[in-house]
């Protein structure tokens, strides 16, 4: 709008001089602070090219003083991609980040609100999308280029990540990510094969730790629910039960204190969270332990929080 202002101020009249009849190209009388300047001083004090500034003259020519709007609005484009198409890309993703993905236990809550799933780091955004690639037909519709791919990933599912160096899932896999750039040639080989058992020792451990759930389930669809009573002290149920715990990460109470109000200048009630899931239910409670109870991440929290939890929740004898 600014330069078809410039443009309606600089246009000469719309007749000749003499014979008084309408002109039929447009001539302009270019001026820059009250001094007239030639076309090519004015292109490169306002940095236009000669086809833009000819696209926007014939465009005042034709529609006068009226924005400039491109040809494609309110019109879907040709090279869209359809709702197939990113559904395809969404269940690939998902289904890979299903059967090779970990959750982040030690994510931080107040930065990060959604589930983060971490993917292995033996693989990348490239490696996967090359995986898509392989998997699709020839000639298929669902198939798009590569920046495609990651913009639709980091649109519509951006807690599906790769493990970063900054992540404390595993500390031996980031002190071999920072230290990749130190190894020299000799002992680069080595390195790579230790880092690969440890891959394959992690993946190992997470297939069983599958396994177990899935036995968890399976043997729970053939009891009785009349039978699975709480709270109780001990369990004579024919049953194995898969149960995990940890810490989580410290949070602050109340959740977020950017906030306006006296509560800016105070410090907020800091509390620990101590978890227990029973996969196979699925359950899970949450212990908020205050600053002030705190007593550590020790063997004797561990074992007094889990024996309340077996006592207080755990499933009772049948009888």
């Amino acid at each position: 709008m600014f330069l078809l202002g410039l443009l309606h101020a600089m246009k000469r009249s719309d007749q000749t001089h003499h014979s008084k009849t309408e002109k039929k190209y447009l001539t302009i009388k270019y001026i820059f602070d009250e001094i007239e300047i030639c076309e090519t001083a004015f292109l490169h004090i306002y940095s236009l090219s000669i086809k833009k500034w000819k696209m926007i003259r014939s465009h005042y020519q034709i529609n006068g003083f009226k924005p400039i709007l491109h040809g494609n609005k309110r019109r879907k484009s040709s090279h869209a991609l359809t709702f197939e198409t990113i559904l395809h890309i969404l269940t690939f993703i998902i289904n890979y980040a299903n059967i090779h993905g970990l959750p982040s236990p030690g994510r931080s809550f107040r930065d990060d609100t959604m589930a983060i799933i971490f993917l292995p780091v033996s693989d990348s955004y490239i490696g996967l999308y090359r995986l898509y690639e392989s998997s699709l037909e020839i000639d298929s519709e669902h198939y798009i280029s590569r920046w495609t791919f990651l913009r639709v990933w980091k649109k519509y599912i951006p807690e599906i990540k790769f493990l970063s160096p900054r992540s404390d899932l595993c500390f031996h896999c980031k002190n071999m990510r920072f230290n990749t750039q130190f190894w020299n040639q000799d002992e680069k080989d080595d390195k790579v094969k230790e880092w690969h058992e440890h891959i394959t020792w992690a993946n190992q451990e997470r297939d069983y730790y599958r396994n177990c759930i899935k036995n968890s389930k399976d043997q729970l669809t053939k009891i009785d629910k009349e039978l699975i009573i709480r709270p109780g002290v001990s369990n004579s149920l024919e049953f194995e039960n898969h149960i995990s715990w940890d810490f989580a990460e410290g949070v602050h109470l109340p959740y977020s204190s950017q906030q306006e109000g006296s509560i800016y200048f105070k410090s907020p009630w800091k509390v620990s969270i101590f978890g227990i899931c029973e996969e196979a239910f699925p359950q899970q409670k949450n212990y908020l332990i205050q600053e002030n109870e705190n007593v550590g991440k020790g063997a004797d929290a561990v074992i007094s929080l889990v024996h309340h939890y077996f006592k207080i929740h755990g499933l009772e004898k049948n009888t």
